[in-house]
């Protein structure tokens, strides 16, 4: 009697932590979401999750409200979410960005593997090597023989000291050319426009963020910083085509929770993101823009970052960056 009774009761318990396991999940969210984004307003990501976000409305019945928090090469934004509670009402919209901070900083208040729950990478997308179209290059290689021609006449355009700092820098330095760093704290939708004013002339960008200036002319492409051509730029190469080994990128937009957010709600919202690939919405952009949905699983989002931060490590040595 004594035996079953222990028996019944642990069989009692681990019922009760999963139905009570569930029934978070399907409480879930009773209130409204605050996604932060790193990143100011008409970014690419910023435009990727307010489409996720508008998703999750529908669905789940509460609103997901972006809070554009950007600064400091993304890490304003990340550290709010690394401090915020885990019940699930606070989340991080982040990109590959994420998988340089061990790299560029020597102390922050969170680590990305430690202090996050890795929910799903959304999308990928491609990042480019572009200039403006006064510029009288066309290809990667026309732009290193004008640049060597002109050495630090040509202005480029940065975030701090992250994916695309530690990116130009390693082509300078393969390419043995002088560009001079601007950088700008708002993000690509700012730095895009001083591209087009012409205070910067040289510019890495994800694709899916300057498509309308690509095809109005306004900045021509010159690589791709993908393993393969994109297939809506056809034509144009890749760095690795072209022989550059050291010019990477981390082309991601994911989300991430606190640390200690329960399970359920990191598999929900997951799962959320598996339907919104499948969605018309997202079926329907995928014919006119250029990122590529992903939906992964928690766990193969911790992996891709996991890989990165190594990988970033070798190229901020390369190219000398000491963590600040």
């Amino acid at each position: 009697m004594k035996k079953f009774s222990f028996v019944a009761g642990v069989t009692a318990a681990l019922l009760g932590g999963l139905f009570a396991t569930s029934a978070g999940a399907q409480g879930y969210p009773n209130k409204p979401v605050r996604v932060v984004l790193p990143y100011a307003a008409g970014a690419g990501a910023d435009i990727e999750i307010r489409g996720f976000a508008n998703f999750l409305q529908q669905r789940l019945g509460q609103s997901f409200v972006i809070d554009n928090r950007p600064g400091s090469g993304t890490l304003i934004g990340t550290e709010i979410v690394a401090r915020a509670p885990n019940d699930g009402y606070t989340l991080l919209y982040t990109t590959g960005s994420l998988s340089t901070m061990p790299t560029l900083y020597k102390a922050t208040s969170f680590d990305p593997l430690k202090d996050f729950e890795f929910i799903t990478i959304l999308s990928s997308f491609a990042t480019v090597l572009g200039v403006n179209k006064t510029v009288p290059v066309n290809t990667l290689p026309e732009l290193i023989a004008y640049a060597k021609a002109n050495p630090g006449k040509l202005n480029y355009a940065s975030t701090s000291r992250g994916v695309i700092y530690m990116g130009i820098e390693a082509l300078k330095r393969e390419a043995g050319i002088n560009l001079v760093e601007i950088p700008y704290n708002g993000g690509q939708s700012q730095y895009m426009q001083a591209l087009l004013a012409n205070e910067v002339q040289f510019a890495m960008a994800s694709l899916s963020g300057v498509k309308q200036f690509v095809d109005n002319g306004e900045y021509k492409v010159l690589a791709a910083i993908a393993p393969k051509r994109h297939p809506q730029l056809p034509n144009v190469p890749t760095v690795d085509e072209l022989g550059f080994k050291t010019v990477i990128s981390s082309p991601w937009s994911g989300l991430l929770a606190p640390k200690g957010t329960p399970k359920a709600i990191v598999d929900k919202l997951a799962a959320e993101a598996k339907e919104y690939i499948k969605s018309d919405e997202i079926l329907n952009r995928v014919k006119t823009q250029v990122y590529i949905p992903v939906a992964s699983t928690p766990e193969e989002f911790r992996a891709t970052v996991e890989r990165e931060i190594p990988t970033w490590k070798k190229v901020a040595e390369i190219v000398g960056v000491q963590p600040e």
